[in-house]
């Protein structure tokens, strides 16, 4: 599967989607091509039933903050027994604090 979705700050390409057990793995990049230079930056994974139920929720903070060139991350998700991942929908987003002293 390949989910893209853009962020406040950032562009988010999952390049793997895996099930295993209770757990969903995703794999993907991050880049950031703003002007304002970035204090800190998470991607957040959000999974929701086909009826908008929250199932699950993620995030991971990125060390440093992604640049142009993008950086990797990987996220695992627990799921309640009995949640199916192909009835879900995903939401990946990449979010980003600018530094104090950047003017937006």
């Amino acid at each position: 599967k390949h989910i893209q979705s853009l962020g406040l700050y950032g562009k988010v390409s999952v390049d793997r989607f895996e099930a295993i057990g209770s757990n969903i793995f995703l794999k993907g990049t991050v880049s950031y091509t703003g002007s304002v230079p970035l204090r800190s930056a998470v991607v957040f994974v959000s999974l929701r039933s086909t009826t908008g139920e929250p199932q699950s929720a993620r995030w991971q903070e990125l060390a440093p903050p992604p640049s142009e060139e993008g950086m990797e991350f990987s996220i695992d998700m627990p799921i309640a027994a009995g949640v199916d991942p192909a009835m879900c929908e995903y939401d990946v987003r990449a979010l980003g604090l600018p530094l104090p002293d950047s003017s937006w």
